[in-house]
């Protein structure tokens, strides 16, 4: 039957296609009842034999004591970066099959971050699911014999620290409890929550011995190291933490809720071992809600102390990039000294050489054979056929190599404007603009064609 659950997960797919591995790495805890006389006594056993352990509930001792199957957990290490699980796909498929965890388990791969419980219209079976995208999931739910089947696919730490849970007695006396698995992925979320948040605050710690933007007296930590850049990255990795931590939080309120409702619906009319069993529940619940509340405002404390290093940094490279221009600024002046007192040396050099220019000139005249100087009359010495023939030699070699000069000049100037025009070309290329040889007219089409779709658009 089709459901709004079956919708969203074929809709939705936050976590990404998970790849399988050849070589099982599955571990399976279990929490075992043994009644007695003086009490009922619980067992934590660890295996890795996979195969058997969907099927057997219940083991017999010698005949006469009988060992209650009270909670099964797979535990199947998922490999963050690879997006791997350490299971064979089949496997990982009929495991889910015979439990019964389908649909939770698709409907958790489209969840970011929550828990909650999803009823199977035609078996009315309540399957459980928690999301903490993208390190952990789990799904469980209880069978008929009351035994608490779990799937928790999650980081190898993340996995150890909920097997030290199961452990500790205080977890294994309320096995028996659907809600049971909810309040491992609550105290797991509380642990990683306050880590994370300690881990924030020693790092902030050290920026604002750094930078000394703080009021702190007992301050014992040593400056933090790296460039301000590097340390205003830090800050920023800072605050995304802090934003994941308070996202914990928030899913951790989220599991409280779900427990509080499950066992609201439950209580009355339970026997005393039964109500017993839930008040245990209900004083855990209680101390994770107030650190979680104590845990919401920490965050928003150290949040706001990460902004303030965030603007203190800032305002520090802005000190420095200021310092920095008015160093430029001063060597850029010392440059500008040094080219006036060139371009003073320059203009003198261009005076003394206008002074001598006419004497040059002169020289340069006179010291061609134009004149008779030994003539004996100034008729003689002047005369046009002895200076003509020389003065026509003299400028028929000047001008040709003067035009040469000029033409030679006019050429390198000339594959210079092409050269500019074909980089100007290329770079309009690059910017999408037309490849026009009029710099106005690819103004102009510009404006024209901005001025026709502000009309359109109007």
């Amino acid at each position: 039957m089709s459901t709004l659950a079956h919708y969203l997960t074929e809709q939705q797919h936050i976590w990404d296609e998970v790849a399988f591995t050849s070589d099982t790495d599955v571990c399976i805890s279990e929490i075992w009842q043994l009644p007695n006389a003086a009490g009922t006594q619980w067992s934590f056993t660890e295996s890795k034999d996979l195969a058997p352990k969907v099927s057997t509930t219940t083991l017999i001792n010698s005949g006469s004591t009988t060992r209650q199957l009270r909670l099964r957990v797979y535990w199947l290490p998922y490999h963050v970066k690879q997006r791997s699980i350490a299971l064979k796909r089949n496997q990982y498929t009929k495991l889910l099959r015979d439990l019964k965890l389908d649909l939770a388990t698709a409907y958790c791969t489209s969840l970011p971050a929550g828990i909650g419980r999803l009823n199977e219209t035609e078996t009315s079976v309540a399957q459980y699911y928690f999301s903490l995208h993208p390190k952990a999931r789990m799904t469980w739910r209880a069978d008929r014999d009351g035994i608490v089947h779990v799937v928790c696919v999650a980081e190898d730490k993340k996995i150890d620290v909920l097997k030290d849970l199961l452990s500790k007695e205080f977890f294994q006396t309320i096995c028996e409890e659907e809600t049971m698995p909810a309040l491992l992925c609550a105290v797991l979320l509380a642990l990683e929550v306050e880590k994370s948040q300690d881990e924030i605050k020693k790092q902030v710690r050290q920026v604002e011995v750094r930078t000394g933007h703080h009021d702190w007296k007992s301050r014992k930590e040593g400056a933090a190291l790296g460039d301000l850049t590097s340390l205003s990255a830090k800050m920023s990795g800072c605050s995304t933490r802090c934003a994941s931590s308070l996202r914990k939080a928030y899913v951790l309120i989220d599991v409280l809720d779900l427990v509080d409702t499950q066992l609201a619906s439950m209580v009355f009319g339970a026997h005393d071992r039964v109500k017993e069993r839930r008040r245990k529940i209900l004083d855990m619940v209680q101390i994770l809600r107030k650190r979680a509340k104590v845990s919401i405002g920490d965050n928003e404390f150290i949040q706001r102390r990460v902004d303030i290093q965030l603007n203190a940094l800032y305002h520090l490279v802005a000190q420095n990039d200021a310092f920095l221009g008015q160093q430029m600024a001063s060597d850029c002046r010392l440059v500008a000294i040094a080219s006036q007192r060139d371009s003073s040396s320059m203009k003198v050099i261009a005076f003394v050489t206008m002074c001598f220019l006419p004497a040059t000139v002169v020289a340069t005249v006179f010291s061609i054979p134009l004149f008779d100087w030994e003539a004996e009359t100034r008729t003689d010495m002047i005369r046009r056929e002895f200076w003509f023939p020389k003065l026509v030699v003299y400028l028929a070699v000047t001008f040709p190599l003067m035009a040469l000069t000029f033409a030679i000049w006019g050429l390198w100037l000339f594959a210079q404007t092409i050269k500019d025009k074909k980089r100007a070309v290329a770079i309009r290329a690059q910017l999408g603009l037309e490849a026009e040889k009029d710099e106005a007219q690819a103004l102009a089409l510009r404006r024209a064609t901005l001025r026709a779709n502000s009309m359109s658009g109007d």
